[in-house]
């Protein structure tokens, strides 16, 4: 069962990399106790309605005992103060559990790592990472996939090694045209190799 002590915040595109490589839990060993922000925690619950992400939501859910979820309302007399900063950022709804508002996670884990002392957050946005580095944070610092896949595993070509997987397996995740794309240019190979090994086997 997890505790109050929070080592950092997660956004949903670091789950989605530890989980489609099948290395979650040792990320949640390494970054004892990981929290997750409401509206990160509803980005990934939504996973389960698809097949292609389910696995990604079933991960998360198995894992529930081993990290925390943070809600808004634990921020007590801070809340209205949260609530004000981000509508200055634009985002004058906070509730994502049935639609999908682009970076709302991200900026959620950012202000409540802010108001509640977190130093950490695990973000893949360069766009939110670019945006952060430049303001008024500079007690929070973010962390990107890569140095994430560091401390996974400390060896170098092991890191390599799932940075690939990753790619390779997001894209099989998110965009299963060019999955299919690549498995009728693998299935269109074999049949050409197996069709010269004929005429070679005739001349022969």
């Amino acid at each position: 069962m997890v505790n109050n002590e929070l080592n950092c915040l997660c956004d949903t595109n670091i789950w989605i990399n530890v989980s489609c490589i099948n290395r979650h839990t040792k990320y949640l060993d390494c970054y004892r106790i990981v929290g997750f922000v409401e509206q990160v925690h509803n980005e990934i619950v939504k996973f389960k309605n698809s097949e292609n992400t389910h696995k990604i939501f079933k991960d998360y859910d198995e894992c529930k005992k081993d990290y925390k979820v943070l809600e808004i309302d634990e921020l007590g007399d801070m809340k209205p103060h949260f609530v004000m900063e981000l509508k200055r950022r634009g985002f004058n709804e906070l509730d994502n559990s049935d639609k999908t508002i682009k970076n709302l996670g991200e900026y959620v884990s950012l202000y409540f790592a802010y108001y509640k002392d977190i130093v950490f957050i695990h973000s893949e946005d360069n766009e939110f990472m670019d945006d952060v580095s430049l303001s008024e944070f500079k007690n929070i610092n973010v962390i990107g996939w890569n140095e994430v896949a560091g401390n996974i595993t400390k060896d170098d070509n092991e890191r390599l090694k799932i940075n690939k997987e990753v790619q390779e397996r997001r894209s099989n995740i998110f965009d299963p045209k060019k999955k299919n794309q690549r498995n009728s240019k693998g299935t269109l190979k074999d049949r050409m190799a197996k069709m010269q090994k004929n005429i070679n086997s005739k001349r022969l």
